[in-house]
């Protein structure tokens, strides 16, 4: 059975994974800010896992302008622990991104390999956080949001 654990489990995307549920095959670990806040040190106490699925994320993109300290705190500073917590259980993490970093007009599917020209404060500190998920992880994916065919207005 592969063991999956879910970051943001009570956001929008969260929310989803929390809808496909535990099967003969996946079991998965659901965990909200108030069960696992990873914008601090502190890790949970589970092992045998196979996947961490970060959900979490600062996503109110106006406000990150004026909450500059929290979306870098949530959408870069966090990676580093969520990496290194992922790599002291030998895990593979999946980190979700956000079409805002590309900043661009195509109407199209974008690849990991587009061009970023970040905008804003919510942008720049997601694709730190990409950054730093490529720097310190030594088992990840990244995906943009693009690449689930969502895209906000």
């Amino acid at each position: 059975m592969i063991k999956i654990l879910v970051t943001g489990a009570n956001g929008q995307l969260g929310s989803a994974f929390q809808r496909i549920g535990t099967s003969k095959d996946f079991k998965f670990f659901f965990f909200d800010k108030n069960t696992w806040d990873i914008s601090k040190k502190v890790y949970p106490e589970i092992s045998g896992f196979n996947y961490i699925i970060n959900c979490a994320a600062y996503t109110t993109v106006d406000k990150a302008e004026s909450e500059q300290e929290l979306a870098f705190l949530y959408n870069t500073k966090a990676l580093e622990y969520l990496s290194e917590f992922a790599n002291q259980n030998s895990a593979k993490l999946i980190h979700i991104s956000s079409d805002y970093v590309y900043h661009n007009a195509l109407n199209s599917p974008l690849k990991e390999s587009d061009p970023c020209t970040p905008q804003g404060i919510y942008a720049k500190s997601k694709l730190d956080g990409e950054t730093i998920v490529n720097k310190l992880c030594k088992n990840f994916n990244n995906k943009n949001i693009m690449g689930l065919r969502h895209r906000r207005p």
